[in-house]
């Protein structure tokens, strides 16, 4: 979740997130929620989170961002669906989508 520094957490990291795996809607419904995101990390590794260790991490204080070209970042958040009620991440400041991951 956190960064390590010394053998304890440090609330605060930041995430650039890269893209996104969706699954399709729980009980019957037609739509996607987010799954798993991957994220470029400081040291230029890519690492991939469940939904699940994502929020937690958000909760604890690191932020998630994507960065498109020519745009300020946008903040990637918690959210829950209003048509079925299952946690998803938003990206915030209505900047659109987050992106699928190939594959």
């Amino acid at each position: 979740m956190a960064h390590e520094d010394r053998g304890g957490p440090v609330p605060g990291a930041s995430h650039d997130v890269i893209c996104v795996h969706e699954v399709e809607g729980y009980r019957g419904a037609r739509h996607s929620h987010v799954a798993a995101l991957e994220t470029r990390e400081p040291d230029g590794s890519v690492r991939r989170w469940n939904i699940v260790d994502a929020v937690m991490a958000m909760r604890i204080g690191d932020r998630f961002f994507v960065r498109r070209e020519g745009e300020h970042a946008a903040t990637v958040e918690p959210s829950v669906c209003p048509r079925c009620q299952v946690m998803s991440l938003t990206v915030a400041e209505g900047a659109g989508l987050l992106p699928t991951c190939a594959g």
